[in-house]
């Protein structure tokens, strides 16, 4: 009981420096809301996050937690691999690959997060999916590359860390970014599950006589699954240095462990409705995942695929 409690305050006092770090340095950072141009920092990853709106810090056990919540891979029990492709809006599109393998106590990661703005003529700044056009040319390609340390400390606590390079190709110039993400969670119950996490503490990436902070970003996030039938519920709340706070909710139904049926809102979804959605399905050791999110009739929808497979586990 003592445990518990003891680590039950140090996961709120650790919520409460994540939410500090992101409000303080939020007068330090003088460019305009939602400015950032590190999309690929921005931009979420995986076709089941999607549907769910990105409601991802306090899920454990895959792959893609690693872009909201480092302590989230410490649950996997086996070496799992996946890839993720998104079509966003005209000719951008995100793919990310990663790999976890766990080894004793500790579960290392590696991921890399690529997105490709294709050949329009004008460069745009995206918040979540909405385009807005600031002058100048394209970024033609910005990508990260995430190396993950994740350790459970009890069957309850865990906690974990990203370290990335960041990188933003220009048409005529580039840049190089080192950030780290920290992060961790706790399972009240195989039920109830509270995460927090900090992302992108790094350097500045520099154009010229330009500088540019990364998009230092707080959040808090839960999910509950109820055990009368295969139904979860997903919430978030990221507090970010250059915008608004921004919400994330999501419900998931399984049907016998075979089809997941997905419905998602986020407020950062602004080009649309804020809604997202999308189906799971599972066999053996293999998940297969599609997400559509709604946009507004300027842009087509954006779709997600994403493949994921356990290897050493059980059939």
């Amino acid at each position: 009981m003592n445990s518990s409690r003891k680590i039950a305050r140090t996961l709120t006092a650790f919520i409460v420096v994540c939410i500090s770090v992101s409000i303080f340095d939020t007068g330090a950072h003088s460019a305009a809301p939602g400015s950032s141009s590190v999309q690929a920092l921005r931009t979420g990853v995986g076709a089941r996050p999607a549907a769910l709106g990105n409601a991802y810090v306090g899920v454990t056990g895959d792959l893609y937690t690693m872009n909201w919540n480092p302590a989230g891979i410490s649950f996997l029990t086996a070496t799992e691999a996946a890839a993720s492709h998104s079509s966003l809006i005209a000719d951008v599109s995100h793919t990310y690959a990663a790999v976890g393998v766990p080894v004793g106590s500790l579960v290392f990661g590696l991921s890399i997060n690529y997105i490709d703005y294709g050949s329009a003529g004008q460069r745009f700044e995206i918040a979540g999916v909405n385009p807005t056009a600031i002058g100048g040319t394209l970024e033609p390609s910005a990508a990260v590359v995430s190396g993950t340390l994740a350790k459970k400390f009890t069957e309850q606590f865990a906690a974990g860390v990203n370290l990335k390079a960041v990188n933003v190709d220009l048409v005529d110039q580039s840049s190089t970014a080192v950030a780290f993400d920290a992060g961790a969670v706790y399972s009240f119950s195989s039920q109830f599950t509270l995460g927090a996490a900090v992302r992108n503490i790094g350097t500045t990436l520099k154009f010229q006589s330009e500088k540019e902070k990364l998009p230092l970003t707080a959040s808090i996030g839960a999910n509950y699954t109820f055990t009368e039938f295969p139904f979860g519920l997903f919430l978030d709340a990221d507090f970010p240095n250059d915008d608004d706070v921004a919400f994330h909710a999501g419900a998931e139904y399984t049907f016998r462990e075979i089809l997941s049926l997905r419905l998602g809102y986020s407020s950062e979804f602004d080009a649309g409705s804020g809604l997202a959605g999308g189906v799971g399905l599972m066999w053996r050791n293999w998940n297969l995942d599609y997400s559509i999110q709604t946009t507004d009739s300027v842009f087509s929808s954006v779709h997600r695929l994403s493949l994921s497979s356990r290897f050493g586990e059980s059939e």
